[in-house]
C-alpha cells in the first residue's frame, strides 16, 4: 500500500507503483490503517501517533533520547519499532 502521490517528491509517479502491484490509497490514514507494516524516512509525526496500531511494525528512524514524546507514544501505542 502507499499513499496516492507519496512518490511524486521524488520522481516516482503512481503508475509505477501499480505497475510492481502496490495498491494506491487515497491518503496516509488509510495506509495506516490497512498496513501491518510501515516503512517511513522520517521519525512518526505527532498526528501519526494516534493512528500507530498494537502489534504493527513501525520500521523507520527513531532517536528516542530526543524525544521523550515519541518514546512514550511508541510504548503507549503498543507497535513494534524498529529503527535504522
Amino acid at each position: 500500500f502507499i499513499e496516492k502521490g507519496a512518490g511524486l517528491g521524488s520522481g516516482f509517479p503512481d503508475a509505477l507503483y501499480k505497475a510492481v502491484g502496490a495498491k494506491i490509497l487515497p491518503n496516509a490514514d488509510r495506509v495506516w490503517a490497512k498496513a501491518d507494516m510501515i516503512m517511513k524516512v522520517k521519525e512518526p509525526l505527532p498526528q501519526e501517533f494516534p493512528l500507530i496500531r498494537k502489534d504493527q511494525i513501525l520500521f523507520t528512524y527513531f532517536h528516542f533520547a530526543a524525544s521523550v514524546e515519541l518514546t512514550n507514544a511508541m510504548a503507549d501505542s503498543g507497535c513494534i519499532a524498529v529503527a535504522y
